[in-house]
C-alpha cells in the first residue's frame, strides 16, 4: 500500500507541476476539428462529421464543456492527462528495477520540456502518451503476476479510440506474452476482446482515419515530380505558377527525389533518431540502450526478453517507413508516447545495471543521476510550440475579428482546414474549398480565406492561386505576423503565418 499512496501523490504532484509550468493553449487544425467535434456533442456548435475523428478525446472535452470554455477546458483536460502518465510511469519504472527508479523516471517526466510544450497542444496525443504508458506498465506488473493481463489489454484497446496509430498496441502485447510464455489462455481472449471497441467503434462511425492521407500526403514526395505537380499541389492548378515551375522541371533545375527504396527509410530513420533526442536526449538514448541490455542480462529468458525488446522497437521502424512521419509541427510531436516507456527502461535499466555490479549502495543514486543527466541535456533542446501553428498566430487572431465584424452575406466562409478554426471562431459557417480536381463555385455572398498553408505548400489543390488570378475575385483583407508580399501573379505569400480573404466582385 505505501507504494500505491506514493504513486498518487506524485502523479497529483505532477499534474500540478505541469498546469503551474505549461505555456498558453496552442492551437493545431487537427485539434481544433476534434474540439468542434467535442461543442457539437455537447449542444455548444453545429453538427460536425465525425467519421474522421477518433472519439474518445473529443467525448472528454464534451463532458466539461457546461462547466469551461472550449479551448480552455481542452487545455486543462491535457495537463491533467500528461500529469497522469506519471502514474503507470512510476509503477512501470518501479517493477523494472526499484522505487527510485519510479521517482526519477517521475521526476524527470514532470519537467521535461518535450512534455511541458507538447501537453499544451491542443490534441488527443497526451491521451495517446497516457494509454501506452498504461498499456506498458501494466504488462510489466502481469509479467511478473501482480496483475492479470486485463488492465494491460483493457488500457491497449482505448488506445485506437484516442489515436489510429495505437491499435498497434492490441499485437505487440498478445505477441510480448506469448514470447515471454504466458498460456495463450490469459493472452487470446483479452487480446480478441481489446479489438471489440474498435470494431464497434469502425462500424458506428463508418469512417477510417488516415485514408486520405495514406494515399496522397504520405507517399506524395515519392512520386515524380512532373507527376507531382500535374496532380496535386500548389502547381496544379493552370496558373502562371505553374507555367513557371514547369520549366524549371524541363530545365533541369527541379529534380524528381530519390526513389522510395533510398530515400524513405534513410530520412525515416534520421529524423526518428533527432526526434528521440530531442524528446530524452543522447543521454537517454544512452541510458534506455543501457537498460535494456540490463534488464535482457538479468531475466530468467534471456533471448524472450530481448524478442521483446525488438517487438517494442518495431513500431518506430515502421514509422521509418512512412513518410507522414515528416512535416508534423516538431519532431518529437508524433514520437512523444515513448517517452515514458524510455524512461521505465532507462532508470529502471540503472538499477538493474548496478545490480549486476554488485555495489547495491548505488541503486538509489544510479537512476537518479540518469534522470538528471537526460534533464540537463533536454532543457537546451528547442521545442517551444508557441506560434507554430497559423491557426495559433496573430494573424489568425486578427482576421477572426475582421470576420466577425465583417461577414459576408451568406454568413459561410469557404476554407480548407487550417483555416476552419478562423472561421469557427468568427462565428460562421466553414465550408470546404474544392481542389482543381473538383467542379466548385462558392455559393452566392460566400467569402474564401486562404492560409499561407494554402498558398504556399498548396494544401488546396492550387485552389488559392487560381482564385488570386481570377479577374472576378478580389483580396479584402490579408493579415500577416511578419513581412509579406502576395503577388496578383502566382500569388506567392512570404509568411509562413498569413491569412488572405477573398470576395467576388
Amino acid at each position: 500500500m505505501e507504494g500505491v499512496r506514493e504513486r498518487r501523490l506524485l502523479t497529483l504532484a505532477a499534474m500540478m507541476v505541469l498546469l503551474a509550468m505549461a505555456p498558453l493553449p496552442a492551437r493545431s487544425p487537427d485539434g481544433l476539428e476534434m474540439l468542434a467535434l467535442a461543442q457539437s456533442w455537447a449542444g455548444q456548435g453545429p453538427a460536425v462529421d465525425a467519421a474522421f475523428w477518433p472519439p474518445l478525446w473529443p467525448a472528454m472535452v464534451a463532458t466539461l464543456l457546461p462547466l469551461v470554455e472550449a479551448e480552455r477546458a481542452a487545455w486543462l483536460l491535457n495537463l491533467v492527462l500528461a500529469g497522469a502518465v506519471a502514474w503507470p510511469l512510476h509503477l512501470g519504472a518501479t517493477r523494472l528495477g526499484s522505487v527510485w527508479a519510479g521517482r526519477a523516471a517521475v521526476f524527470f517526466w514532470c519537467l521535461a520540456p518535450v512534455v511541458r510544450e507538447h501537453a499544451c497542444i491542443l490534441d488527443a496525443r497526451p491521451l495517446g502518451w497516457l494509454l501506452t504508458g498504461l498499456a506498458v506498465a501494466f504488462a510489466i506488473d502481469a509479467h511478473r503476476g501482480e496483475r492479470a493481463w486485463t488492465w494491460a489489454f483493457g488500457a491497449a484497446a482505448l488506445a485506437p479510440l484516442a489515436r489510429p496509430e495505437g491499435l498497434a498496441l492490441i499485437p505487440l502485447l498478445a505477441v510480448s506474452a506469448l514470447v515471454l510464455r504466458h498460456p495463450w489462455r490469459s493472452v487470446v481472449p483479452f487480446a480478441a476482446g481489446a479489438l471489440v471497441p474498435t470494431l464497434v467503434d469502425g462500424f458506428l462511425r463508418s469512417g477510417e482515419r488516415g485514408t486520405l492521407s495514406s494515399l496522397w500526403a504520405a507517399w506524395g514526395d515519392t512520386w515524380s515530380m512532373t507527376d507531382f505537380l500535374a496532380l496535386v499541389g500548389i502547381a496544379s492548378a493552370p496558373t502562371g505558377y505553374r507555367a513557371f515551375v514547369l520549366e524549371q522541371v524541363e530545365a533541369g533545375v527541379e529534380a524528381p527525389p530519390l526513389p522510395f527504396v533510398l530515400a524513405v527509410p534513410l530520412e525515416g530513420a534520421l529524423y526518428i533518431v533527432e526526434a528521440l533526442v530531442q524528446c530524452v536526449g543522447w543521454a537517454g538514448i544512452v541510458a534506455a540502450v543501457v537498460g535494456g541490455v540490463a534488464v535482457i542480462a538479468t531475466a530468467k529468458g534471456r533471448w524472450q526478453a530481448a524478442l521483446v525488446l525488438v517487438l517494442a522497437l518495431s513500431p518506430l521502424a515502421a514509422l521509418a517507413l512512412t513518410p507522414m512521419l515528416q512535416g508534423q509541427a516538431t519532431q518529437a510531436a508524433n514520437l512523444a508516447f515513448v517517452v515514458a516507456p524510455l524512461l521505465m527502461l532507462a532508470c529502471g535499466g540503472a538499477v538493474r545495471l548496478v545490480q549486476c555490479t554488485d555495489r547495491f549502495t548505488l541503486l538509489q543514486a544510479a537512476p537518479v543521476l540518469v534522470a538528471f543527466a537526460m534533464l540537463v541535456e533536454t532543457s537546451t533542446k528547442t521545442t517551444a510550440v508557441d506560434g507554430l501553428f497559423v491557426e495559433d498566430s496573430r494573424a489568425a487572431d486578427v482576421m477572426a475579428r475582421h470576420l466577425r465584424e465583417n461577414p459576408p452575406e451568406s454568413g459561410r466562409v469557404a476554407c480548407t482546414l487550417t483555416s476552419r478554426g478562423v472561421v469557427r471562431r468568427a462565428g460562421l459557417e466553414p465550408v470546404g474549398v474544392g481542389s482543381t480536381w473538383e467542379d466548385w463555385s462558392p455559393g452566392d455572398g460566400d467569402g474564401v480565406l486562404l492560409s499561407s498553408v494554402d498558398l504556399y505548400l498548396g494544401e488546396d489543390g492550387g485552389r488559392g492561386l487560381e482564385l488570386l488570378e481570377d479577374p472576378d475575385w478580389h483580396v479584402v483583407r490579408v493579415f500577416a505576423d511578419g513581412q509579406m508580399a502576395v503577388w496578383r501573379s502566382g500569388g506567392l505569400v512570404e509568411d509562413d503565418r498569413t491569412f488572405v480573404y477573398l470576395a467576388r466582385d
